[in-house]
């Protein structure tokens, strides 16, 4: 590594260093009632890496599952539209009109398409990216952020509490970007109107405009609730392949216990709770009966009902958070 990297690299570590310190200044004040929370919400349980690890596929499907049902409903002459229209802006920059025009004629057209095939649309979706953002701590930590991220804002100190906020999250973000029906086409008709009337820069800043006006809608999808979900169905296999058949000692060796699972389940809710995903009061029945299925799951009781219903709950949850 020559002397420039290792200058450049030991600048990155620096920041980074000096974010963490001061974040680690910020949370040195008292912390109020809603952390001082009973241990055993706050302890991690037993063998948490491993379950998360066991789950991560299971996590990775589903929330690739999410991004290509939005990428099903992109449209494809939208896509042609947004396309032309940044064609149009590449022949305005070489001063070619003609092309240009020819460009704006070929994105009026498919957007014509998409409006006479749905006239009350209102958004049209061109663009599915994603992002990701996990927080590493507990939930005792968890909850010491949030409520000091709670005094800054009650102080006003609105620059501090973003430092904090910037990384208090456990989700992926699934970012979908779409043209305005209701005023795209129109700016596309101005900016060849402009065109036509020799107008090139005017017509060049109006599609910038135009390109400005993008409707960018979110959906988040909290890792915790992923997770649990992820948990209790290996849980509820794992009874199930036992009753099915009797598994050899070392595949039993092997295996996670269906109540670590649970116990999982039951933490990483406490820590989507902590993040504050989704409605608050849809919590509290959802943990007593994640209890409940550890109690009927230890005693061999009969659960399948309980996991069908613990599940829908979660996915009720997961509707919540972007209500």
């Amino acid at each position: 590594m020559d002397q420039n990297k290792k200058c450049r690299r030991s600048r990155v570590l620096n920041r980074v260093s000096v974010r963490g310190l001061y974040a680690a200044l910020l949370l040195g004040v008292s912390v109020s009632a809603s952390a001082q929370e009973s241990d055993k919400e706050s302890t991690a349980p037993p063998s948490q890496a491993e379950a998360t690890e066991a789950v991560g596929a299971s996590v990775g499907e589903k929330a690739g599952d999410e991004v290509t049902k939005k990428r099903a409903e992109l449209l494809s002459e939208a896509v042609e539209a947004l396309q032309q229209t940044k064609l149009a802006i590449e022949h305005l920059d070489k001063q070619d009109g003609k092309k240009a025009l020819d460009a704006l004629a070929t994105a009026t057209g498919r957007l014509d398409i998409i409006l006479a095939r749905d006239p009350g649309l209102a958004l049209a979706p061109v663009d599915v990216v994603t992002s990701r953002t996990d927080i590493i701590a507990t939930v005792a930590d968890v909850r010491k952020i949030r409520d000091r991220i709670e005094a800054l804002v009650k102080e006003g100190r609105l620059q501090d509490a973003r430092v904090l906020m910037e990384t208090f999250a456990s989700e992926i973000r699934i970012h979908t970007t779409n043209i305005p029906l209701a005023t795209y086409p129109a700016a596309i008709r101005e900016a060849a109107r402009l065109i036509d009337q020799g107008k090139l820069a005017e017509a060049k800043s109006a599609l910038n405009t135009a390109l400005s006006t993008l409707v960018i809608e979110e959906e988040v999808l909290p890792l915790p609730l992923l997770r649990a979900q992820a948990m209790l169905s290996a849980a509820e296999k794992q009874l199930q392949d036992g009753s099915a058949k009797a598994a050899d000692e070392e595949s039993e060796k092997s295996q996670i216990d269906p109540t670590i699972f649970i116990d999982n389940a039951s933490y990483q809710v406490e820590l989507a709770r902590a993040l504050t995903y989704g409605n608050d009061s849809l919590y509290e029945k959802l943990a007593r009966d994640i209890e409940d299925l550890k109690k009927k799951v230890s005693a061999k009781n009969e659960s399948r009902d309980l996991f069908e219903s613990i599940d829908k709950q979660i996915d009720n949850l997961e509707t919540t958070v972007n209500d």
